[in-house]
This record gives C-alpha cells, structure tokens and sequence, in this order.
C-alpha cells in the first residue's frame, strides 16, 4: 500500500500533523509505504522559497492584509495554471505509485481536485482540516472524506454544504511521542506543573510580556516557551525573563 501525504510549510503545523498520520498509519500498517510531499516545493521548484517567504513576511509583519487577503479569497476559489499543474500531479502519483492521497493543508485539496477532474481519476482523496475555522481552499469537489478537529469545525463545513456521510470528528493528529508519558515524566510533573507557551513554527506570540510577569512570579511552576523561528523573540524574553527555560526551536521536535 503506497499512501501519498501532501502538506505545506505555512508554518510548521500541517508538516508536523502529517507525520504524526504517517506515524499513526504505520501503528495499524507497517508495511505501508508513506511519501510525506511539501507540494509547494513540488510544483514551484524555484519559487518555493519566495513563496514561503513572502507568506511569512505577511502574517508577522502585515497580519492586517493577510486576514483580509483570505476573506478576499474565501470569495473565489480557483486554481491557477490548471494544466501545468494538472500535469505535474500526474507526474507525482505515477512517481510515487500512490494508492490514495491525504492532505493537510488548504491549498493540495484544490490541486488533487482539478487533477482528478481533467483526468477523470478516481484516486481517494482525504482531507484533514488542521484548522478550527473552515476557509474555502480546504473544501474541493472530488475530496472523499474529511477528518476534523472539533465539532465547530464540522458544523462549518456542514453549513457550507458538506455531507455530513463525508465528516468525522477525530481531534488535530499528535505524534505518538504525545501519548503516554513514562512514569520518570509522570514523577517530575508531581512536583511542579509544567506551562508550555506555544507560537508555533513562527512564534507568532503577541504581547507575552503581561502574561509572562504573572506566571514567572508563581514557584510552582515551570515555564517554557517555545519560539519557533522567532529568534527576536527568543532574545528578548531571555533578557527579561532569565528565570524561564526558554527553546527556540525550528521544529517541535524535543518538546516532550
């Protein structure tokens, strides 16, 4: 069985979801084959890290735009240079061998769709929403089932006319290093709770200077930030909170 699981770098969520269903998989199938694809750098060799870069410059230094650019969007749904990319999906399915597609990010149902609408495939194609909120790239035509985080979200997409035959609440996906933790780990939480401040992979966390002040003052606790690629941010608590244990970490992998 050779499963195809397509995600994005818009922050680091839907990559890290993605191996948390590849691990998940794995748990029930071991013999599977499972090819996790950043599908924007798939399709835009070249442009990928503009691409990237340009969606990170906008949600931390110009939010305001980027929330109305996706309100914007949520109007039209499309696809540009359908043919070339209908092309290169075909090409990455027969390189891959794929018996069916999983994906967790907005943009790769809108691709696997039209794909499979100009080439009449009917190659199972399933959705996990990693957001609570439903924009209008997660929902496509030719998407078979959808897997969701909250009843919120089902509700949403129930009312943008889903059937509800196609939705199934299962939480956001976590690593199986999330799931429980040894009796060493389970010792050392009796004696001090453990906070963990989170922004994900661009530490995107507004103002936590409030916050921070009040939760440093507390002995019976341990704090931990992480900042992702926000090393500004990183510094700067450092120098005002020296009493935190503070990572910066790319991606999230030695949290636990």
């Amino acid at each position: 069985m050779n499963i195809l699981i397509l995600t994005a770098k818009f922050g680091m969520g839907h990559v890290s979801v993605s191996e948390a269903i590849r691990e998940e998989i794995l748990l029930t199938y071991p013999h599977a084959t499972i090819h996790v694809v950043d599908v924007i750098a798939y399709l835009f060799p070249h442009l990928n890290k503009w691409i990237y870069g340009g969606f990170n410059f906008m949600v931390t230094k110009c939010a305001f735009i980027y929330n109305m650019f996706n309100k914007i969007t949520a109007r039209y749904s499309h696809m540009p240079f359908k043919t070339i990319m209908t092309h290169k999906i075909e090409q990455m399915l027969k390189m891959y061998e794929a018996n069916f597609i999983i994906t967790t990010c907005p943009v790769c149902p809108q691709y696997i769709s039209t794909y499979k609408e100009m080439k009449q495939d009917d190659i199972p194609l399933y959705t996990y929403i990693t957001d609570i909120m439903v924009h209008e790239e997660w929902i496509a035509s030719q998407t078979d089932f959808y897997f969701v985080g909250a009843e919120k979200t089902k509700l949403d997409l129930l009312q943008k006319g889903v059937s509800a035959s196609k939705i199934k609440v299962c939480g956001i996906p976590v690593k199986q290093c999330f799931k429980g933790p040894s009796q060493e780990k389970k010792d050392k939480r009796l004696a001090k709770r453990e906070v963990l401040i989170m922004g994900g992979g661009l530490g995107l966390i507004s103002s936590p200077d409030h916050f921070l002040k009040q939760l440093s003052r507390r002995e019976d606790i341990k704090l931990t930030m992480i900042t992702g690629h926000n090393t500004k941010l990183c510094s700067r608590v450092k120098k005002s909170f020296r009493v935190l244990k503070l990572l910066a970490l790319p991606i999230m992998l030695q949290i636990i």
